[in-house]
C-alpha cells in the first residue's frame, strides 16, 4: 500500500467478512486496525472512500479536461465529483477558496501552497466549472 500510495494512486484494502471476524475473535479487524494506525502515522493526505467514490473520483480524474482560461482554469466534467482535487503551477491565489496549511485539512472549499504548486480540492460539478485565479 505504501508504494500506491506514494504514486498518488487510489490504494485499496478488500477483506472478506469471515476474515475479519474470524470466529468471532476479530483477528482480521485488528490487523486492519493496525494498518490504519500505520498509514496515518505515516501519510497525511491519506483520504478514506467507499469504493463507489474511488471510482467517481478516478473516472472524474481521467476525464474532467482542465484548461488555462484568462486568469483561471476552466475544467470541463463528464461528472460531478464532490472531493476532486487539482495541482497546478501558479504564484496566485484561487478566488472563494479558503486556504488552509496542512493536507489533513484540505476539504471542498479549501486550497494549500504546495511549493510553486497550488493544491485545490472542489465540489466538482458535472459540466463547466471555472476556478478563478
Amino acid at each position: 500500500m505504501v508504494e500506491v500510495i506514494e504514486r498518488g494512486e487510489p490504494a485499496a484494502m478488500l477483506a472478506h467478512w469471515t476474515g475479519v471476524y474470524y470466529n468471532g475473535r476479530e483477528l482480521g479487524f485488528q490487523t486492519m486496525q493496525e494498518v490504519v494506525k500505520r498509514l496515518h502515522a505515516r501519510f497525511k493526505q491519506v483520504r478514506w472512500m467507499k469504493l463507489a467514490e474511488i471510482a467517481r473520483y478516478w473516472a472524474a480524474k481521467e476525464l474532467t479536461t482542465i484548461e488555462v482560461a484568462g486568469t483561471g482554469l476552466q475544467l470541463r466534467a463528464p461528472y460531478a465529483c464532490p472531493d476532486f482535487t487539482l495541482r497546478w503551477k501558479t504564484r496566485g491565489v484561487p478566488a472563494g477558496l479558503r486556504e488552509v496549511s496542512g493536507w489533513q485539512s484540505i476539504e471542498p472549499g479549501t486550497w494549500r501552497r504546495d511549493g510553486d504548486y497550488a493544491v485545490a480540492c472542489i465540489s466538482l460539478q458535472k459540466g463547466v466549472n471555472n476556478l478563478l485565479v
